[in-house]
């Protein structure tokens, strides 16, 4: 387990030149705001609470994608590419690929346990550690007082705690409680001003056993059979070996910039 000073003197050769970037004010949605009101003024459309439910293909190349929105249902036509970001699965879903017997490992649902605290939590100068210490429910502790100064914003000081229960525990945020004590993050003295757990959308980080990346392996096999042109699929697994966001972020790139 890393935990104050121990991460930021680490030796050299476990360093590299990967870089953060949070906005100045609180809140993660203020960067995709951003994006999005660029986007816009580069003339990208966006569709909100819309779903695809056809992908309507002719010699190999999706032509055009019938889309179902709140106002009704719609057609998008012309299409040049496709840059597939919302996984293997449902791209081949999509493309009418046989999804039945497959099975995964999956594990206990995990948690956000979201807390504000009455003082600044005892973290230094890092902003988040993981936890590998053997029997602890504890996987990423993250302060966010420590990248956005303005976090606290007269609320309490944010800080959350991700958990990944065995299938037995049932108090989950009094095991966050616990362990952030355990950590030394808080201690008795400390207040707690709120606190909520939430589930991680779609059970959490994915597993990559041997049976979820040969079921991975096999589905993209599928897709690469239909030799549909105008598919570029993005994301986990959407390459052999690319699994985390530095590998997909490079694959991302070489795909967009080499078309």
């Amino acid at each position: 387990m890393c935990i104050r000073d121990s991460q930021y003197t680490l030796p050299p050769y476990r360093t590299d030149n990967q870089k953060g970037f949070y906005p100045k004010e609180y809140g993660m949605f203020r960067v995709l705001d951003k994006f999005k009101e660029s986007l816009e003024q580069d003339g990208v459309v966006f569709l909100t609470s819309a779903m695809i439910t056809k992908l309507n293909i002719e010699q190999q190349r999706v032509k055009s994608i019938s889309i179902k929105e709140e106002k009704g249902e719609s057609t998008l036509e012309d299409i040049n590419e496709i840059y597939w970001t919302a996984g293997l699965p449902p791209l081949a879903a999509s493309l009418g690929v046989n999804m039945q017997g497959f099975n995964y490992d999956k594990r206990p649902q995990s948690y956000y346990v979201n807390f504000l605290f009455d003082k600044k939590p005892e973290m230094d100068l890092l902003y988040y550690f993981y936890c590998f210490e053997k029997g602890n429910r504890s996987f990423r502790v993250t302060n966010y007082s420590n990248y956005c100064p303005g976090a606290n914003n007269g609320r309490g000081y944010p800080v959350c705690v991700e958990v990944w229960p065995e299938a037995e525990d049932t108090e989950i945020e009094n095991i966050a409680t616990k362990e952030l004590k355990q950590f030394g993050v808080i201690d008795d003295s400390y207040k707690i001003l709120f606190v909520q757990k939430e589930k991680v959308h779609g059970g959490g980080f994915p597993l990559p056993t041997i049976t979820n990346v040969s079921n991975m392996n096999t589905i993209r096999e599928k897709i690469e059979e239909k030799e549909i042109k105008n598919i570029i699929p993005i994301g986990v697994m959407a390459e052999k070996n690319v699994f985390f966001i530095k590998d997909i972020l490079i694959d991302a790139y070489s795909k967009v910039t080499n078309r």
